[in-house]
């Protein structure tokens, strides 16, 4: 639901910028001419002296107009959309009040200003279809408001259409009913139109939506069977290459010899047998991710999962775990993402950097970090990793040996004991990553036992 409602999020703002930017590719120009004509009408009426009352004002409220407009072109021209229809709209409703404003000051009410008047309100509503319902309804109060006020105080011409209709306070009343029931009948199809493209929009997402999960499953799967080719084949191959030559070379083998094949044929099926565990952990998982949270100490399970860093790794081990830390979980769960975490340093730093695990507690919540110092993560590449079957491009290519579900169980087992975890790398070689974990902390009493592990650690406050 989660991933649909970003998507549908995402193509709705993209669909309405693009069509914010057409109507106002086609509204600018038009504005920009129209306004014009009538800044030259106006300044030739000026000039011969027969301008009516209030002219200068209306030229210059539509000098501004047009100065407004084009600012509004550079800006859309420059892609900011939201900029361009901000200063359209606010132009354009300021200009119609003060044009509503002179037309209704300077002289009495005739005709020829129920006409402007009419067209002063369809030009404010074509230009709120730009905006949203919300603007659509403000565009709308905002000419019933106007002109109720101008058919109630404006006094009318004698032997006018308007003076003989507000003759009497009936017919003014069904006057201004008439004109608030034209308003938001426009209004009412301005809404219903941007109705039926939001649901044409939501269906459309829904189907984009279908397609990206679908596409999404592809990928996965493709990148599955890459993996599992891999490897499957590696230790299958080694397995069997080393069973043949101990076949072939048995009456020829020492047995240093013997017993170094078959430490290497072990090898190989630990490794087999490991890949199958982790695909059937994914499977499992998804089914059962229930379990009775109880207090489990951060310590111990550092100290197991630090076991299996091999003998022959020479690592700097910087270890800052406080003895009563311990937080409300699974102590199986906790000690398989702490192992996946430090095996995953171990496999991708270069023997003989430092791995560094630390903790602490805020509040409600304890931090365990886990951090190495190897080539690191590309920001754009870190969410994916915590999916099943995900690595990077380059450990694909590599010699380094995975199955893409160490930090897809990781997240999945943080998440089922109520907690968070992501990771936060620059992707600069040599500067690492660092897995950071959020979980509920424990505010009870323990007996915390010492930091045991296997072997011994160099411990360095970090």
């Amino acid at each position: 639901m989660a991933i649909f409602q970003a998507t549908y999020d995402t193509f709705t703002r993209a669909f309405e910028e693009q069509r914010r930017r057409r109507l106002l590719t086609l509204l600018i120009p038009i504005g920009i001419i129209l306004t014009s004509l009538a800044i030259i009408g106006g300044v030739a009426a000026l000039v011969t002296n027969s301008a009516q009352p209030g002219m200068n004002v209306t030229v210059g409220l539509s000098v501004l107009l047009v100065a407004a407009l084009g600012i509004s072109g550079v800006a859309l021209r420059r892609g900011r959309v939201g900029l361009a229809t901000g200063i359209f709209l606010t132009s354009t409703i300021l200009t119609i009040l003060g044009l509503v404003t002179v037309l209704c000051v300077a002289t009495p009410f005739s005709d020829q200003s129920l006409i402007q008047l009419a067209c002063l309100s369809i030009v404010l509503s074509l230009a709120s279809a730009i905006s949203d319902a919300r603007g659509i309804v403000l565009a709308a109060a905002l000419e019933s408001v106007v002109v109720v006020l101008v058919l109630l105080l404006v006094p009318s011409q004698p032997n006018s259409i308007l003076y003989a209709a507000t003759g009497t306070v009936q017919h003014r009343v069904i006057l201004i009913i008439g004109v608030l029931t034209y308003h938001w009948a426009i209004a009412a199809l301005l809404i219903a139109v941007a109705s039926t493209l939001r649901g044409a929009l939501h269906t459309l997402g829904q189907t984009i939506t279908q397609l990206t999960q679908a596409q999404q499953v592809d990928e996965l799967k493709d990148q599955f069977i890459t993996q599992v080719n891999h490897e499957l084949r590696t230790p299958i191959m080694s397995l069997q290459g080393y069973v043949d030559l101990i076949a072939e070379l048995d009456d020829d083998l020492t047995p240093a010899d013997r017993k170094a094949m078959l430490a290497k044929a072990q090898s190989a099926g630990e490794n087999l047998i490991r890949f199958v565990n982790d695909v059937l952990d994914t499977r499992r998982v998804d089914q059962d991710t229930a379990f009775e949270p109880v207090c489990t100490p951060v310590r111990p399970a550092v100290a197991e999962a630090l076991a299996v860093i091999p003998p022959q790794e020479h690592r700097p081990l910087h270890i800052d775990i406080p003895s009563g830390l311990a937080v409300w979980g699974d102590p199986v769960r906790l000690r398989q993402v702490l192992t996946n975490l430090i095996s995953n340093a171990v496999k991708y730093s270069p023997s003989g950097t430092p791995i560094v695990v630390t903790g602490s507690q805020s509040e409600d919540h304890v931090e365990i970090i886990v951090r190495d110092y190897g080539l690191g993560i590309p920001p754009e590449q870190a969410a994916a990793l915590f999916h099943r079957f995900v690595r990077l491009e380059r450990d694909l290519r590599s010699s380094v040996r995975g199955t893409g579900v160490g930090l897809y169980l990781c997240r999945t087992y943080v998440e089922a004991m109520g907690g968070d975890i992501h990771v936060e790398s620059t992707g600069i070689p040599g500067e690492g990553s660092r897995f950071i974990i959020h979980l509920p902390a424990y505010s009870g009493t323990f007996d915390a036992p010492e930091l045991t592990p296997t072997r011994k650690l160099e411990r360095r406050r970090s």
